[in-house]
C-alpha cells in the first residue's frame, strides 16, 4: 500500500493522538472498539494512511469528544503547520553524537539552503 502520508493526515493523526491520550484510550483500546485493526489505527495516528468520516466519527464517540471538535482541532493544526512541506527537513536515524562530520554538514546546508528565514537580518522579520 502506498504511504498516504500528507499534511491533512499528519494533522489529524496528532490530534487524534492527543485527544486518544487526554482520553486515556490506548490504540488497541481504539481499534478494538471500531472494529479496525491495530495497524491501522496506528497508521491513521502517524499520518500515514487516510482516514474515513465514518472512521473519524467513531473514534471521536469513543475518546467522547464531537467530532466537529475535534475536526476544528484538525483545521487549527493544520494552520500552523508549515505551508511549505519542502521546508522541513527529516530528522536522521542516528543520533547527532553517532553521525560524520560530513552528515551534520549535509543537514545543516540542506536546511539553510530550504529556509529563506534563515537567509534574512533578524531586523527583517517582523
Amino acid at each position: 500500500m502506498a504511504d498516504e502520508t500528507s499534511p491533512v493526515n499528519i494533522a489529524t493523526g496528532s490530534v487524534l493522538k492527543g485527544a486518544a491520550r487526554e482520553a486515556g484510550k490506548s490504540q488497541a483500546d481504539i481499534a478494538e472498539a471500531i472494529d479496525q485493526s491495530l495497524t491501522t489505527i496506528q497508521r491513521i495516528f502517524a499520518g500515514k494512511r487516510n482516514i474515513t468520516i465514518t472512521q473519524f466519527i467513531q473514534i471521536a464517540d469513543f475518546i467522547g469528544i464531537e467530532a466537529d471538535d475535534l475536526l476544528d482541532r484538525v483545521t487549527k493544526r493544520l494552520a500552523q503547520m508549515s505551508e511549505r512541506p519542502d521546508n522541513v527537513t527529516a530528522l536522521p536515524m542516528k543520533k547527532p553524537a553517532e553521525m560524520t562530520d560530513d552528515e551534520l554538514e549535509a543537514i545543516q546546508k540542506k536546511a539553510a539552503i530550504n529556509d529563506e528565514e534563515l537567509d534574512q537580518d533578524e531586523q527583517e522579520l517582523p
